[in-house]
């Protein structure tokens, strides 16, 4: 099985295989790529609120919007309970940046059904991260990904946030 049963999405391993290729091909082709970590904002409230099968049909909405709006050779995964991680070959900063960004719309846009009138709505924080050095692994542009997905959140979530190389 290469997918994640809740989610739909690649699992873990067949995201990481699928990832180590993309970013070993691109170093010394100097092909664009980017990584992205995107975390569902607040949401240990929506499963304390709303439960925990609620909480299940908020992941399987969002990522069922990340499938439809990312490109058929993109890789997404679940990373973590809320978290998902993206890799977005052969793509440049600012077609990163948008592309992610239009995650972030897509998503703040759902109205995901409950019983009653009522409607769960989230939103999300994305960190996005190209590489800076031909040497960069997958490890590196993950940690820089996830540095700049804190940077979203502590700058009041619902954003996308690239991260800015001090190495």
């Amino acid at each position: 099985a290469r997918t994640d049963a809740k989610t739909g999405l690649l699992n873990a391993g067949a995201w990481q295989r699928e990832a180590d290729v993309e970013v070993t091909r691109a170093a010394p082709a100097q092909t664009p790529l980017a990584v992205a970590i995107a975390d569902i904002d607040h949401f240990k409230a929506v499963n304390d609120t709303h439960g925990h099968l609620a909480g299940d049909a908020v992941l399987a909405a969002v990522s069922a919007t990340m499938r439809d709006l990312l490109r058929d050779h993109d890789l997404c995964r679940r990373f973590g309970s809320e978290e998902f991680a993206l890799l977005l070959p052969r793509t440049t900063t600012a077609q990163a940046l948008e592309i992610t960004e239009r995650i972030r719309q897509g998503i703040s846009q759902l109205a995901i059904p409950r019983d009653g009138d009522t409607a769960i709505q989230v939103t999300i924080s994305i960190g996005v991260a190209v590489p800076s050095q031909a040497r960069d692994t997958l490890d590196d542009l993950l940690a820089a990904a996830d540095h700049a997905l804190y940077q979203a959140k502590r700058g009041g979530r619902d954003r996308v946030i690239m991260h800015s190389d001090t190495r």
